[in-house]
């Protein structure tokens, strides 16, 4: 059903049979294109991932794999922070269907190259579909997908998968907004709640915001449209039909909130886990984090400005981020010259006043704002306080906005290039699009010469500039490829571009522009750092670990490790520890309370002083039982001594039989005095508060008696838990206790058989979240926070059998709500099309002479 407004039939209706012949053949072509841009990967020559893709996702991927294989859903994950949440903490992609493919296929290289195409083959389509939905022809569709689905800032995203399948999915569901402001649809707004439901499925909240916020922008701004696609010439705009606005206003609004309906089972849970982390509280510091600096926008013509380029590139990384992938921003003279020419025919052409070209280029403007961050501090002052928004970091990845905009219009401006019907606006529209490559061609040239004849000058230039003073000097020395590689391709671009603009038939010279640009991108995805040289990691995974205590070690009582690591330079990575417990973790939403207790932050690194004295009694309620000393953990002036290693009580040092580089130059030690997983206290003292906790802990408080706390005598209560009389009895108590022993154990489920003396409290050295329920010979218990962090169940006298078992509400309430959801939108459709039916005139019967 076409909008009232309406003028021009939908651009699926208007096809003739031979066009849709066509259109399946563009689309396949965009389909296979990422398994040949990405030919050395496809090949299984490498792995395409690396960086965050490897040493965070590849492990979850793994466990999630295993799990479900055995038909469980992966709700704890007991490998990273002594035990942490795993499926509520998002990032897993649990529901992504593109990690369904693991399921059957298994989590090897072969099959990440997979998954990683498959995502880049639904942005390319996604891109597709919208920009024909808009009216482009097929050709300016093609080049707006390859724009936004394989310039630099895409293809530095496969390092993130989550953040990847989020940024394909995006085109889709501006697709979907299109679609029902041209053909209202209750199926087509269930389709979009399902797109948007994948999105969160795929498990990456900041994109899938700055979504959001996009397509929410979209939709208001399109109800002023009464335009199809993008060349109307109406003078005056025509006024909407109210109710007609009104259907699309709902219908849009379904898209969004069906799809976080639709994804309850996982938006819940994670939303709980996100109160309780460190992103709780961000401040506005960590917020701009990774701001785009303003120097690299030169990024847009110079892929690798900022170093670690691989191959024939030499200079090292220099950026005012973390790594080059943040910086990373490319598009090329050709996209941006097209994009240009495109935003000044929306403004300057006579088109509708309200054409969706000029909205584009204002998300193109607004993109650059926001992903500059600190570098506009008022703007990014209004953003912080703003809920969700506020809680993430890294603005420069608003460039996905920035990248969407350009896409469609370059896509834009070669879809009128390529039209014969107004011959002075081509002509206006080409001069600009050459003056605009001309000009960025000699910026490329003025910069990259410059840098290449005065490396010293341009290093002068830079470092006064902020956040660029701790950039040592010398960091252009090492440059080459990558100034003068940047420079001749934008001729070459450059050329391409005005022998296109200049040919009296443009179609004929289209495939030249497109290959020129396609393997200017395929440039900076062979030389950058996005893959990875092992094709087999799946033989890799989990190898650094010491074989010989690996080998001590039992099913019922594994061993937890901690790596400690320099707090500034250290890097922690899952990758080689996967299948082992670690006290330590790489997450960026740890939970707050673990974070404090442990002195362990969420890259893994370890930063309280006193982790391993002898007084500090942390590491041994964790049931870390051998730590694993980096070599830059002693740095000068610390040594064994002045850390606490010395101590031959607390701790002695074991051969390392590691084979891995980096592991087998690390030091093991093996902690006498660690607790064991579970274990019974007859005593319990109540503390006043957490600080109070924690100091007792760490050794800077006395316990009761003026002794120090002892974790196998006593356990530290909250005042709240004071009233019960189980507590009342434990902190009058002073005798024996008893013993636990653990006789069955899965990653999150613990039976344990108890014999105490008298009442006792057993303390498990798992960690307290939400979630965990206990039952005592069947009949469930309220569970009870001590020792600041962990668990602990009051157990009587005599033998008991305790289960403790991860079971989380919040998960059972979401999938409730998904299910009713699903039953909501599946008789939303068979309602329309029962409607629609009865709504049709009545077929004329057949007359039989």
């Amino acid at each position: 059903m076409q909008s009232p407004d309406d003028p021009q039939p939908h651009w699926l209706q208007s096809l003739r049979y031979d066009d849709r012949a066509q259109e399946r053949l563009a689309q396949l072509f965009l389909f296979c294109l990422p398994a040949l841009f990405f030919w050395r990967e496809t090949l299984g020559w490498k792995t395409l991932s690396d960086g965050d893709a490897l040493f965070w996702f590849y492990p979850a991927y793994q466990f999630v794999a295993e799990q479900l294989r055995a038909g469980k859903l992966p709700l704890w994950n007991p490998f990273m922070y002594s035990g942490t949440p795993l499926f509520a903490q998002w990032q897993a992609g649990v529901f992504d269907p593109l990690n369904w493919l693991f399921l059957p296929f298994g989590v090897t290289s072969r099959m990440m190259t997979i998954v990683q195409e498959l995502a880049y083959a639904v942005g390319l389509l996604g891109m597709f579909r919208y920009t024909r939905c808009l009216g482009l022809k097929r050709r300016a569709c093609v080049m707006a997908a390859v724009i936004y689905a394989l310039s630099g800032f895409a293809v530095a995203r496969v390092i993130y998968p989550g953040f990847l399948h989020i940024f394909a999915l995006t085109p889709w569901v501006l697709y979907v907004i299109e679609d029902l402001r041209q053909r209202p649809s209750w199926r087509m707004a269930a389709l979009g709640a399902v797109l948007v439901a994948w999105q969160l499925f795929a498990a990456h909240p900041q994109p899938f915001a700055y979504g959001a916020l996009l397509a929410g922008a979209y939709a208001l701004f399109r109800l002023r449209i009464a335009d199809c696609g993008l060349r109307t010439t109406d003078v005056q705009p025509t006024i909407h039909n109210r109710q007609a606005a009104f259907l699309f206003l709902r219908q849009s609004a379904l898209v969004y909130l069906g799809g976080v309906a639709l994804a309850a089972i996982q938006v819940l849970p994670a939303a709980e886990t996100a109160r309780q982390s460190v992103r709780q509280d961000w401040p506005f510091e960590l917020f701009t984090l990774n701001s785009l600096h303003p120097a690299s926008l030169l990024v847009t013509l110079f892929p690798f400005w900022h170093g670690q380029g691989r191959g024939i590139y030499a200079m090292g990384y220099w950026g005012a981020y973390w790594h080059h992938y943040e910086a990373q921003i490319y598009l090329g003279v050709v996209a941006m010259s097209l994009a240009g020419a495109g935003a000044y025919a929306a403004w300057r052409g006579r088109l509708h006043p309200w054409n969706v070209a000029r909205f584009w280029s204002m998300v193109a403007v607004v993109g650059v704002l926001l992903s500059l961050g600190r570098y506009i501090e008022p703007l990014a002052r209004l953003l912080h306080p703003i809920p969700i928004i506020g809680h993430f970091r890294s603005p420069n990845r608003h460039w996905m906005e920035v990248v969407f905009a350009v896409a469609v219009l370059a896509g834009f401006a070669v879809d009128l290039l390529l039209r014969a019907d107004d011959v002075v606006q081509q002509k206006r529209l080409a001069q600009v699009a050459q003056l605009l490559a001309v000009s960025l061609t000699l910026l490329c040239a003025t910069v990259g010469g410059f840098v290449l004849w005065n490396r010293t000058a341009a290093e002068r230039l830079l470092l006064p500039l902020r956040d660029m003073n701790w950039v040592p000097p010398g960091f252009f020395q090492k440059g080459g490829p990558e100034f003068y590689v940047p420079m001749l391709t934008a001729v070459v671009l450059c050329a391409a571009l005005l022998l296109f603009l200049r040919a009296p038939q443009r179609g004929r010279w289209f495939v030249m522009l497109f290959v020129a640009m396609l393997g200017d991108y395929h440039l900076y995805a062979y030389f950058g750092p996005i893959n990875n040289d092992e094709p087999h990691l799946e033989r890799r995974i989990g190898r650094a670990m010491p074989p010989s205590l690996a080998a001590q070690e039992s099913v019922l009582e594994p061993f937890r490790y901690q790596q400690m690591l320099n707090p500034t330079t250290g890097e922690f990575n899952p990758f080689w520890l996967y299948g082992h417990e670690l006290a330590s973790g790489y997450d960026p939403i740890l939970n707050t309370r673990y974070k404090t207790f442990s002195g362990i932050d969420e890259a893994g690194r370890s930063y309280l002083p006193t982790l391993l004295q002898p007084q500090d009694r942390t590491l041994d309620l964790l049931n870390v039982r051998y730590i694993l000393v980096a070599p830059n953990f002693l740095t000068p002036p610390a040594t064994a001594a002045t850390v606490g290693l010395s101590d031959p009580a607390h701790w002695r040092e074991v051969p390392n039989d590691s084979t891995v580089n980096w592991y087998k130059d690390m030091k093991v030690y093996e902690n006498l005095r660690a607790q064991p997983r579970a274990w019974l206290v007859g005593q319990a003292q109540v503390v006043a508060t957490e600080y109070d906790q924690l100091r007792l802990i760490r050794g800077e408080l006395k316990a009761a008696q003026g002794k120090a706390f002892d974790p196998l005598q006593t356990a530290l209560l909250e005042p709240g838990a004071a009233a019960q009389p189980w507590a009342q009895q434990l902190t009058r108590a002073n005798g024996g206790t008893g013993t636990a022993r653990i006789i069955e154990r899965s990653h999150d489920r613990l039976l344990i058989e108890t014999e105490a003396k008298a009442e006792t409290l057993l303390v498990l050295s798992e960690m307290a979240y939400p979630g965990w329920h206990a039952r005592v010979d069947g009949q469930e218990v309220e569970w009870q926070r001590v020792n600041y962090i962990l668990c602990g169940v009051p157990v009587a006298t005599g033998k008991h059998r305790v289960e403790f078992v991860y079971q989380p509400q919040m998960v059972k309430n979401g999938a409730v709500v998904t299910l009713t959801t699903a039953l909501g939108l599946l008789c939303l459709i068979v309602w329309e099309r029962w409607r629609r039916q009865r709504a049709a005139p009545p077929k004329a019967a057949d007359v039989s002479v």
